[in-house]
């Protein structure tokens, strides 16, 4: 990898390896030249070999929800390395970066700011605010206030966050790292790396922005019109989220684009978006019933088992 490389593509894969190698032909078309970084999260029984970029030598097996860990892991080995980028960006296989330019486009938008998140923002008292963020703040004095210097937490959606070469350093300098890993790795709390990250951006003296291109990165998959408008829209470089099925109209629509034969918006299918209302109820029925599960555990129990605090984990 070189050690000159303005963008460094990170993705935590641990299942599906057709997927992985979608991804990485993805950001080899759309980022040439760049370095893309594979964290293999499912341990040695996930085989990357001959996958064609380098594989972080400190990757261990990681929990689905629980990847804090793995940028800690990513931060310390480009400083050891010498091979900090000046952007660190987080992909995930279901990602596209859609269009060239992503480096000069952090380079107009970023300024001195050393963190760029999805719809970033310091996270609202009560039930308002994103699932994510609201159980953090109720169990923010548990532990969190102190481990991350932080009066409050903030949020950004996972997918997409961006470090520049400040925020890499600094996290990788961070005396009491590795009980921020640890606490998160024990905590009842899921996907904490939506509020850890984000907080110590605020609290490591890093400025942060919200992604401008925020409305690409969500839990959604997007209907051939809307891919359009963000293949027409200057502040959108990523989409999350994209269909694995190569066969997809949102994947083969953005790679038609990449390869510069794009067709009429038409003559893209939309079956991989959930439109017929059974399944549309399906999926928003588990989600509900998943997230109340969620909010009840964290409303009610201690963020972290008695064990770990016994054992002075944190």
């Amino acid at each position: 990898m070189a050690t000159t490389s303005k963008l460094c593509f990170v993705s935590c894969v641990n299942t599906n390896r057709p997927l992985v190698e979608l991804l990485v032909r993805n950001l080899r078309q759309a980022a040439p030249g760049h370095d893309v970084v594979l964290y293999n999260g499912g341990g040695p029984e996930f085989d990357l070999s001959g996958i064609g970029v380098d594989v972080n030598p400190r990757s261990r097996k990681m929990r689905y929800s629980y990847l804090t860990g793995m940028l800690a892991d990513t931060a310390r080995w480009l400083v050891e390395t010498s091979r900090v980028p000046d952007y660190l960006v987080l992909v995930e296989p279901d990602m596209m970066l859609i269009k060239p330019g992503l480096a000069e486009h952090l380079d107009r938008i970023m300024g001195d700011a050393s963190y760029l998140g999805a719809n970033f923002h310091k996270v609202r008292p009560g039930w308002a605010d994103n699932p994510i963020g609201r159980r953090a703040r109720w169990k923010w004095d548990e532990g969190w206030r102190d481990l991350t210097g932080s009066p409050a937490p903030y949020h950004s959606f996972n997918p997409g966050q961006i470090f520049g070469r400040e925020y890499v350093e600094k996290l990788a300098a961070l005396p009491h790292l590795d009980r921020i890993v640890a606490r998160a790795e024990a905590s009842r709390l899921e996907v904490l790396e939506e509020i850890l990250y984000p907080t110590l951006a605020v609290s490591m003296g890093c400025r942060a922005l919200s992604n401008p291109g925020s409305h690409a990165l969500t839990l959604r998959w997007y209907a051939p019109t809307e891919l359009q408008e963000f293949l027409e829209d200057d502040s959108v470089y990523l989409v999350h989220r994209v269909s694995g099925d190569p066969g997809a109209g949102d994947r083969r629509m953005i790679q038609d684009s990449l390869d510069g034969r794009l067709r009429p918006v038409a003559e893209y299918d939309d079956a991989h978006v959930p439109s017929d209302l059974r399944r549309r109820t399906k999926i928003l029925a588990e989600r509900f019933v998943r997230r109340r599960k969620l909010d009840l555990i964290a409303k009610f129990r201690s963020e972290v088992p008695r064990s770990f605090s016994t054992k002075g984990g944190w």
